[in-house]
């Protein structure tokens, strides 16, 4: 009520009038809402005197006041003929092509949609009421139901403040009511776009990922063209490396052929010296044609070797028995090996094992695939290392197997070019009283070996 102190009381249908000293109150007793008047309703004086409220009847009551008697029709709502609206009074917010606020105080009709810089996102929206009599007794509520469901109600002045929105869309709603309670008769909508910062932005997004994705191009491409030239720089060297340890091998081998040369035609006469000839030159067309490359077939790899062993016979005077096998499936004509690998190791069976050997002088060499590897045997029956060791220790103190430091050095630099490891290995054999009986050397040279990698 308007007022604590009751003056005068009154019953008209579902309302019970009050008279106060401040004015006068309609009680509804059916769901007990309350709506005050005084001055600024049409009461002459809201001064009530007690005891002075008189019923009429039904549809007129007096009451005395301070300043004389007033009368009124209950029936009749006070200022029931008014609708009251609410309307825009003054916009103001960071203009960002004038670069600067900007207030705006009419044509709110070209503002129901509101772009705010996202740098300076905050605003402020005034309001009022078409009631030019009490507009102090008015209310005004907002809410952005993005934010939230609830109506805020605005303070006396009437104005929306909205401070550092985020980035996106939103839906401002206005609405209000009279001091009596009425509510407007519009609500106001307005649309708030905060837009996102550029960095947010799909074309900037697409800008970032697209250089991005040049930058990885180009460094993954200028990375494996530099590990590309890297690596043909040392495959080059290494190739080069191979062929300077291939080239050793060539006047190594023609060295000692031509020791025997010498020998035979001393020592075996002419006959002798002529057969030693012709082994001798087929084998030095083999060793010159080899020289130009870093692999040859098994086929003529195994050619190699008999015309090999056939002239170390002549020199020796003596018979080498070879035994060549080839395990299937392999195809000797389409199985590549690096150039002269094999070479050194029986000129060693021969040089080193056979020579000192009183028995019958074997050779047996055995191709076949395991693992992913050509294995190459090659077996003699000659006096084993260690006897060649200590038959050949004054001679040994100056001199070093020239042909297996050279394949081991081969050896070392084909597996750091190659995926494959080439292996090599040697064993002692012994027979069933634990006499030396020659010695195994196994070489694995991989099935998928490239010497252009």
């Amino acid at each position: 009520m308007i007022h604590s102190e009751i003056r005068g009381i009154q019953e008209s249908g579902q309302f019970i009038w009050t008279t106060t000293s401040k004015g006068l109150s309609k009680i509804n007793w059916t769901n007990n809402q309350i709506q005050n008047f005084h001055e600024n309703q049409g009461l002459l004086d809201v001064n009530f005197t007690p005891n002075t409220f008189y019923k009429a009847s039904d549809s007129l009551l007096f009451s005395g006041t301070s300043s004389g008697i007033v009368s009124f029709n209950p029936n009749l709502v006070f200022r029931s003929n008014i609708d009251y609206t609410i309307y825009p009074v003054e916009l103001r917010y960071f203009d960002k092509k004038k670069n600067r606020f900007f207030s705006v105080t009419s044509n709110f009709d070209n503002y129901q949609t509101i772009d705010l810089p996202n740098a300076y996102s905050s605003l402020f929206f005034s309001f009022a009421m078409n009631d030019l009599i009490t507009p102090e007794l008015n209310n005004i509520f907002y809410r952005i139901s993005s934010l939230s469901p609830e109506w805020i109600l605005l303070d006396s002045d009437f104005t929306v403040k909205l401070f550092g929105l985020q980035s996106g869309k939103y839906t401002l709603e206005i609405k209000g009511t009279s001091e009596l309670g009425s509510p407007s008769q519009n609500m106001l909508t307005y649309a708030i776009n905060v837009p996102y910062p550029f960095y947010f932005q799909w074309w900037f997004v697409f800008v970032v990922f697209f250089l991005i994705a040049i930058v990885l191009y180009l460094w993954f491409y200028f990375e494996t063209t530099v590990l590309k030239i890297n690596r043909d720089r040392q495959l080059q060297i290494a190739n080069l490396e191979l062929r300077a340890y291939q080239a050793q091998m060539n006047p190594h081998f023609i060295f000692n052929a031509l020791n025997g040369l010498q020998s035979t035609m001393v020592l075996q006469g002419e006959k002798a010296f002529n057969n030693y000839m012709g082994a001798f030159s087929k084998l030095i067309r083999h060793t010159f044609e080899m020289s130009d490359t870093d692999q040859i077939t098994l086929l003529k790899e195994i050619e190699y070797l008999k015309n090999y062993v056939a002239l170390q016979s002549l020199r020796l005077d003596t018979e080498i028995d070879l035994k060549i096998s080839v395990q299937k499936p392999i195809v000797s004509s389409f199985v590549y090996l690096p150039c002269m690998i094999l070479q050194p190791i029986v000129e060693n069976a021969i040089l080193h094992g056979l020579m000192a050997s009183k028995k019958d002088r074997e050779i047996t060499i055995h191709f076949f695939f395991e693992d992913g590897y050509l294995n190459c045997q090659i077996k003699d029956n000659g006096i084993g290392r260690e006897a060649a060791q200590k038959r050949n220790q004054v001679y040994q103190s100056t001199h070093q197997s020239f042909a297996t430091t050279i394949l081991n050095q081969r050896i070392k630099l084909l597996n750091s070019k190659n995926k494959g490891n080439f292996f090599f290995h040697i064993e002692d054999l012994y027979d069933e009283q634990g006499q030396a009986a020659g010695t195994l050397v196994t070489v694995g040279i991989p099935i998928d070996y490239d010497p252009e990698n």
